[in-house]
């Protein structure tokens, strides 16, 4: 279960997206990111007993969330954080390759998705 305070820090991130900001609610953010890992370890469990594919993955939690930090080189909009998290859960973490579950978490909305890919390869 996601903490109230969760949903409070990235609703405040999302108002005061700054450096300066996040630098002065660091405990908030800490809080906020044990809480996803929190999150993501009990999913990892709980779909494990579905899905072997994540059972047999050994996944470890802090793999499976994406940074707050944005990627700001091409950015057109330049706030340096994200105000959500993303729960990514494969075998090859992060990279959502063939099959997946992802989970997308912000101040307003949890969001799922379960995806399979079928690759055509061609010699």
């Amino acid at each position: 279960m996601i903490n109230k305070n969760t949903l409070e820090f990235l609703k405040d991130l999302k108002l005061n997206n700054s450096n300066e900001w996040l630098n002065d609610n660091k405990k908030l953010y800490e809080n906020a990111k044990n809480d996803i890992l929190t999150l993501t370890a009990e999913l990892i469990a709980s779909i494990s007993d579905l899905d072997t594919t994540i059972s047999n993955a050994y996944l470890d939690p802090k793999k499976c969330i994406t940074r707050l930090n944005r990627d700001l080189r091409f950015a057109k909009v330049k706030t340096p954080y994200k105000t959500d998290y993303y729960i990514v859960l494969n075998k090859n973490e992060k990279i959502v390759h063939r099959h997946s579950t992802t989970c997308t978490l912000n101040q307003t909305i949890v969001s799922w998705a379960v995806g399979f890919t079928i690759l055509n390869q061609t010699n």
